[in-house]
């Protein structure tokens, strides 16, 4: 019996690590899609290009770092809300530790959305075009501003778990439920049974 519960015990504790790794994964490749989608629907900004090389943005087109960084930072507050709710949805794994892969998972991933989005959002380099002879118009790549829009995802992401937590209140936060009753007694999760009354 005691066998048992072991095996039950070990398997408890490997479909936790199993549960938070996947969720650090998964906000690591939304991540990914957020690079994907900012890149695509984030607008360049026009440029206009002198004669000799030198250049300056055209004032239609100076709003459009900010648009890009309001873009990134709304799909960073729904990425970390979205991974924050998911996480908290499964019962057995909620804690402490699951808070810290959801904080290491969301940062790597808007880290990732950061810097692979610049990355594809192509656009001519102004600095590139040098001196033609004649004025032109390119369109540079679309910027977020500052790379400081990474911390929103993951700061959103602690507060709604802590949120989350706080709320439900319970010191088990309702986790013992979720296990096998055995594997509780085995852990003395659970206090001894006795006679009633």
């Amino acid at each position: 019996m005691s066998t048992q519960i072991a095996d039950g015990r070990a398997r408890v504790t490997r479909h936790r690590w199993v549960a938070r790794v996947a969720i650090a994964g998964i906000a690591m490749l939304l991540g990914v899609g957020q690079a994907i989608a900012w890149s695509r629907i984030a607008p360049g900004q026009q440029v206009m290009v002198f004669a000799d090389g030198s250049y300056i943005s055209l004032p239609t087109a100076d709003y459009h770092p900010f648009t890009g960084l309001a873009l990134d930072a709304f799909a960073g507050v729904a990425v970390g809300l979205i991974v924050a709710v998911a996480a908290w949805r499964i019962r057995a794994i909620r804690g402490a530790t699951t808070l810290t892969f959801i904080a290491a998972g969301t940062a790597v991933g808007s880290a990732i959305a950061y810097w692979v989005g610049l990355a594809m959002a192509g656009g001519v380099d102004p600095a590139t075009v040098g001196s033609t002879g004649k004025a032109s118009i390119v369109v540079a790549g679309a910027s977020m501003g500052t790379p400081f829009v990474m911390i929103i995802e993951p700061l959103i992401a602690i507060a709604v778990y802590t949120f989350l937590a706080a709320w439900d209140g319970r010191r088990d936060l309702g986790s013992t439920r979720a296990v096998p009753q055995a594997v509780l007694a085995e852990q003395d999760v659970l206090p001894p049974s006795g006679p009633a009354g």
